[in-house]
């Protein structure tokens, strides 16, 4: 800031005159940002200059995979845990929902889950879900982008189980929220989900080998 004697907006203007740091984009970068507009907004909401949500039509194979997964071993400690968690969450946001520095992020937001009884198998549903198609779409222009990314649609899909009647207005979770309930979950319970999507991969593999198994040449 000193190259502009502290001003903020001989800085800005600086700056517009650069293009956005993303190589593909040929517009200028926005305030102090080193994204244009759109990026930025990109990184500040999603964790990623090309960040986005993904919708649920687009998870509905790989939720459908962990699902199966996670009903057949309910009794598995961390699954158990894993929901443990999120209810510990949901309940502990209820109680520190009016407090001005909460324990846990994004209390107010979980409150509302907890008044609504939100089942704690769903979000780690919905988690794994997102873990699993960010593992099998990485190098798709379509998918998720980044680790960030990854944990801010986590988020985002968690919150989103908030629920909102009509004639009611609440203000959404803003991007550092989505990112900061992510990286909470990921912190809790990584492992797990890693697990999980191994799992489902090992299954993939076997159906697939089953398949070729079929189809080998037979004796004539």
């Amino acid at each position: 800031m000193s190259k502009y004697g502290g001003s903020i907006h001989r800085a800005m203007d600086d700056n517009s005159l650069r293009k956005c740091k993303l190589s593909s984009c040929q517009e200028r970068r926005w305030r102090i940002s080193g994204y244009c507009k759109n990026h930025s907004h990109g990184v500040q909401n999603w964790g990623h200059p090309m960040g986005h949500n993904i919708p649920d039509r687009d998870l509905t194979i790989a939720f459908d995979q962990v699902s199966a997964v996670i009903d057949k071993n309910r009794n598995h400690k961390g699954i158990q845990e894993a929901t443990r968690f999120f209810q510990i969450w949901m309940s502990s946001a209820n109680l520190q929902a009016s407090m001005e520095r909460p324990q846990v992020p994004t209390a107010r937001h979980m409150a509302r889950l907890y008044d609504a009884k939100v089942n704690p198998l769903d979000l780690l549903k919905v988690c794994a879900s997102v873990w699993l198609f960010y593992s099998m779409n990485l190098k798709s222009s379509d998918g998720i982008y980044s680790d960030e990314h990854c944990r801010a649609v986590m988020g985002h899909k968690v919150l989103k189980f908030i629920p909102i009647t009509k004639h009611e207005y609440i203000r959404r979770p803003s991007g550092k929220q989505r990112k900061a309930a992510g990286r909470y979950i990921q912190k809790s319970i990584g492992t797990l989900l890693v697990n999980i999507v191994e799992t489902v991969m090992k299954l993939e593999e076997r159906k697939q080998s089953r398949l070729i198994a079929m189809g080998s040449e037979l004796e004539i």
